[in-house]
């Protein structure tokens, strides 16, 4: 598992901001998932709130907006999520990922290319 999330204590109502997608292989989406999480002393993680929202191909860069609506309200925010991903495929596991996401290869350049996902203009919205 990927050790995700930064000390973060408040509550933002979204993320926001412009990306441009290029689908290679069997990738159809890019996506973008964030994460409002209470981590108690010892170690319990409640998550407060959590948005997942694909990112359709896109030649030129395009708004996007993830708005999030929170479930618990007893606790207060300790940790922030954000995770971009070029390919619909990505999964916590790189067993699965290895598995699934398709690059193309050009070994006379020693290069292999996935799926491209540009991010511009991040914000977090109150």
């Amino acid at each position: 598992l990927y050790n995700e999330g930064i000390a973060f204590t408040s509550r933002p109502a979204k993320l926001s901001g412009y990306y441009k997608y290029i689908a290679k292989g069997g990738d159809t989406n890019g996506v973008v998932t964030i994460t409002v999480e209470h981590r108690t002393a010892s170690g319990e993680v409640i998550t407060l709130a959590t948005r997942t929202l694909s990112l359709n191909p896109a030649s030129n860069f395009t708004y996007f907006e993830a708005a999030l609506s929170y479930t618990n309200v007893q606790y207060k925010a300790t940790h922030l999520k954000v995770m971009f991903a070029s390919s619909n495929n990505a999964s916590k596991s790189q067993s699965s990922e290895s598995s699934t996401i398709t690059t193309i290869d050009n070994k006379a350049q020693a290069i292999s290319v996935g799926s491209e996902l540009y991010i511009d203009n991040i914000s977090l919205s109150y």
